[in-house]
């Protein structure tokens, strides 16, 4: 038993069964037992697009990206009469982001499997897709990715194996891809 834990108290003198006992970094033992010290499991909704079109597996790392609005001052921006709100000169502005923390994202489940195998659908037939991820992050992370997920949308960018570079691009903004395109 030693290494082990259980779920439920052990009373005194009670027979210790291996059904009762959980190893850390099983995933027979359950979702809460991968998770490593200090880190936190959040499943995050994905697409056939946003999810790297079913190829993402259980261990691949990722990086989040986020594509939301968010309003901005201009630099040449209106004086604002006294009374009324600084909102007034506020504009809106879509970017694409990586989401600071969320780079280099180890994937916990793929839907709501362990295994990187494809699901099994009830008549037999495999199932190669899945609408759901579960990540491996800080505290502090998965509020941002929630965050990112709730204010807009994101999209999860499979990296190369071995891969765990930090990435150091800038967001993009539309008005960039203007400027670009003259």
């Amino acid at each position: 038993v030693v290494g082990y834990v259980t779920e439920s108290d052990i009373i005194e003198g009670e027979e210790i069964l291996p059904a009762k006992l959980k190893q850390f970094g099983e995933t027979d033992s359950g979702l809460s037992y991968v998770v490593p010290e200090g880190m936190r499991a959040v499943t995050v909704s994905v697409d056939e697009v946003s999810g790297v079109a079913g190829f993402l597996q259980r261990g691949d790392y990722v990086d989040v990206i986020s594509y939301t609005t968010t309003t901005y001052v201009p630099a040449e921006a209106p004086v604002v009469p006294e009374g009324q709100t600084p909102s007034a000169a506020q504009l809106p502005q879509t970017l694409s982001t990586t989401l600071v923390a969320a780079q280099n994202v180890r994937v916990a489940a793929v839907g709501k499997s362990f295994s990187g195998a494809a699901a099994t659908t009830a008549d037999g037939e495999t199932e190669s897709g899945y609408n759901s991820v579960t990540l491996l992050l800080s505290p502090e992370d998965t509020m941002r990715v929630v965050q990112g997920a709730k204010s807009g949308s994101i999209v999860l960018i499979l990296r190369a194996s071995g891969d765990h570079s930090p990435n150091t691009q800038p967001p993009v903004i539309n008005d960039m891809l203007l400027v670009q395109a003259q």
